[in-house]
């Protein structure tokens, strides 16, 4: 690995439920391009002594954590890492070879904070397709970086990212189809617990909110629509004017994520 400055460094996390898949792939796939790995389980993993044994370095960090959220556990892991880049991926991803190779340049400019990058759904197979969004997955640390929200939870106060939009610097996915709908069908019923509590509370904002959350859920966020692309330049079309309606200000976005999520914590 290219030898970098103190701030330059790059640590890399990820966590796996009971329910996810292995990680080792993951862990692997980023070994030789950062300085430290920190792993979050919160289950006993049979995977534990296969990542100590792949950990020559003595570069691995693994940490038990009882799951309450996605946020609370990225957030976790973020408390576990110092140095002055974080590499994310899930534990059903790998980063391509060229985006990896790229970390070193990517880090030692002084004009970006974080990197967004495409990311190939269904990788390998048949439905192979880029997903319509490009994800955060390389920035800074620093102080003020945090993730909210329960499930499709967003990092706050990454200030200057660069979209990535080169196919071949992709995140590979190697996610499932049925496994995609089972769980966007049990989002879409926890989104309606927010619209639920939107009504009891009469607040307009967190109601056009999860109004736009569940639009979401079932058109651009519809794996189906990756599948088979059957009017997605629309939903695509669609979904930026409804954005802009819903964005009255990041900073309000968020604290309406924030608000909802606290609500839903407090009826449950």
């Amino acid at each position: 690995m290219e030898k970098l400055s103190k701030q330059s460094k790059v640590s890399f996390y990820t966590f796996a439920n009971k329910t996810d898949q292995p990680l080792l792939r993951a862990i692997k796939n980023v070994y030789n391009s950062v300085d430290k790995l920190v792993v979050v389980l919160n289950h006993k993993s049979l995977e534990y002594k296969q990542i100590k044994a792949l950990d020559k370095e003595n570069k691995i960090e693994i940490y038990n954590h009882r799951f309450r959220n996605y946020s609370q556990m990225r957030n976790f892991a973020l408390s576990k890492i110092e140095s002055g880049w974080v590499l994310i991926l899930d534990s059903d991803e790998t980063f391509s070879e060229t985006f990896l190779k790229k970390i070193p340049h990517l880090v030692s400019s002084n004009e970006y904070s974080g990197y967004k990058v495409p990311r190939i759904h269904f990788y390998n197979t048949k439905y192979q397709t880029f997903d319509p969004f490009l994800h955060l997955r390389l920035y800074k640390k620093t102080p003020a970086i945090k993730y909210v929200g329960q499930v499709h939870e967003m990092l706050m106060n990454v200030k200057k990212v660069k979209k990535i939009v080169d196919p071949k610097m992709a995140i590979n996915h190697y996610n499932s189809l049925s496994v995609m709908i089972k769980n966007n069908k049990k989002y879409h019923q926890m989104l309606l617990e927010y619209r639920k509590i939107a009504n009891q509370y009469k607040d307009e904002n967190l109601i056009k909110l999860s109004d736009f959350l569940i639009w979401c859920n079932q058109n651009i966020d519809n794996p189906l629509f990756f599948v088979h692309k059957k009017g997605l330049k629309k939903v695509q079309e669609e979904y930026q004017i409804r954005l802009k309606q819903i964005l009255r200000g990041r900073k309000h976005y968020h604290r309406d994520i924030i608000k909802l999520n606290q609500l839903l914590s407090n009826n449950g």
